[in-house]
């Protein structure tokens, strides 16, 4: 056997003086670093503090309503402009960048605006000045309004002081006579109340819902006439949201007072399938990236994925987190989470792609009521919320991201920062850190009373299948989520 001799130099690693350093034999390739995993460990540590200092989510509100925001509506031509509207009927045109009102138009339904649809096309081909939106309110009239984003020659008596906006009144005569964009280019009075509506991706239909029926108007008659008229055969009762889905564009999910969540086939004029939940839905929403999903917001608190080709079994994911109803919810553009808003005062963003049924983010102000209508920008950067207390909140949809332009160097160091946290996410430490969110009293003990509940319930079920016969019982051990719908309707 050869055996090799370890010989080196006392030159090269002995001090010829006292006064020298002491001379280090590490090598400087991070490949082999001795303490490799500590030293990542520790940059992750301080990358989670780091985002958790930097975490400042709340960025503006727009203010002017005098009643609740119940719909938000953004331009899909321009990202910088949305559409309001509240419980007194008012409907305002907002300027995002410069956070103030472009105009508003006061008493433009009598009672709630329940819905704001706007064309998801252009419409002109060199601005969007002859643009127009559609809305529905309480009063059950379908009203047709040119959005026009250049207010120009403007009366000088009609201008409001308060944040350089411009207000008017349809039917005042003081006044003198209203811009054509403050006045409905045309105006439809439906038998029965309209609580949603929802514009056709492609085609130049609308979708409003009510009462028993959901109706579709084509767009460019001289005069709104429904086009067709669905009545669900399974439903007696109101239906509050219908949604058009992106791809299969004659297919509409819909969600009614019966507890019930279904699709329906315009083409076929008959509904797919629709099943029976323990508690109503409020709003529904597809997916804009995964045409076979969509999901709801329903008043137990939870929100719930559906997939259109499985709907018999009920939904595939739970998304909990809330302590009260849950009224409006949104997808981010990409698809891959949604945002929802709570009757508890808070919003929260929960992420799609993942089996963590918790929320992600948890927003809220100690102004801020009750939250009745949410929406993701067009570029999904910003969330737009309006509360109970007559404001609109735009919030950041990642809490601590810069909103300057960053340098290459810093979009580098970010990226790298978030790698390590998601590397050791489930180390105690990290987790402890990144899932700490300062909540009020009252919610957080609110919270801690479902989580025992919860357990409480889990440990009952658990003994009762141990002590029960399962040739009499047959007992099937099903999740959580699937035990809260109740039947399947064909």
């Amino acid at each position: 056997m050869k055996i090799k001799n370890i010989s080196r130099d006392d030159e090269s690693y002995t001090r010829k003086t006292n006064f020298e350093t002491q001379r280090s034999f590490s090598d400087p390739n991070p490949d082999i670093h001795r303490f490799e995993k500590p030293r990542e460990y520790l940059r992750a540590l301080n990358a989670t503090k780091i985002e958790s200092i930097y975490a400042k989510p709340f960025l503006a509100d727009l203010s002017g309503h005098a009643d609740t925001p119940t719909v938000l509506a953004f331009d899909p031509n321009s990202n910088s402009h949305l559409i309001s509207a509240s419980s007194d009927g008012q409907i305002r045109v907002w300027d995002i960048t410069d956070k103030k009102t472009i105009y508003a138009i006061d008493r433009a339904h009598n009672g709630f605006v329940n819905g704001i649809a706007i064309p998801p096309y252009l419409h002109a081909s060199s601005s969007t000045e002859n643009s127009f939106y559609f809305s529905v309110g309480t009063d059950k009239h379908l009203k047709k309004w040119e959005l026009n984003l250049k207010v120009a020659n403007v009366n000088p008596e009609m201008a409001s002081t308060k944040y350089g906006s411009i207000g008017y009144t349809l039917g005042d005569d003081t006044v003198g006579k209203l811009p054509s964009y403050a006045t409905p280019t045309q105006d439809v009075v439906a038998p029965n109340t309209l609580l949603c509506i929802d514009h056709h991706y492609s085609d130049p239909l609308i979708a409003t819902s009510g009462y028993e029926f959901i109706h579709l108007w084509d767009c460019y008659q001289d005069r709104l006439v429904p086009k067709q008229e669905f009545e669900l055969p399974t439903s007696t009762e109101t239906v509050y949201s219908v949604k058009f889905n992106r791809v299969e564009r004659h297919i509409l999910a819909y969600c009614a007072r019966d507890r019930s969540v279904g699709l329906y086939d315009i083409k076929s004029n008959q509904m797919i399938r629709a099943v029976t939940m323990e508690t109503k839905s409020n709003k529904v929403c597809w997916n804009p990236m995964n045409p076979f999903h969509f999901s709801c917001a329903n008043e137990d608190g939870n929100a719930y994925t559906y997939d259109m080709r499985i709907l018999e079994k009920g939904p595939i994911m739970m998304h909990t987190g809330h302590t009260n109803s849950v009224l409006d919810i949104d997808y981010h553009p990409l698809g891959n989470e949604f945002v929802t808003a709570g009757y508890d005062r808070t919003v929260r963003i929960f992420k799609t792609d993942s089996t963590d049924y918790r929320s992600r983010e948890v927003y809220h102000t100690r102004r801020m009521q009750r939250v009745f209508s949410v929406k993701y920008s067009l570029d999904g950067k910003y969330i737009l919320s309006g509360s109970d207390d007559q404001a609109i909140r735009i919030w950041k949809t990642e809490r601590s991201a810069p909103l300057r332009e960053l340098s290459r160097k810093e979009r580098s160091m970010i990226e790298y920062n978030q790698k390590l946290i998601e590397r050791y996410k489930n180390v105690e430490d990290v987790r402890r850190i990144a899932d700490h969110r300062h909540l009020p009293k009252a919610l957080k003990s609110q919270t801690v009373q479902l989580m025992k509940e919860r357990i409480g319930k889990e440990r009952r079920e658990k003994v009762k299948e141990r002590y029960t016969s399962k040739k009499d019982a047959k007992i099937e051990k099903k999740q959580n989520m699937r035990k809260r719908f109740i039947k399947v309707n064909e």
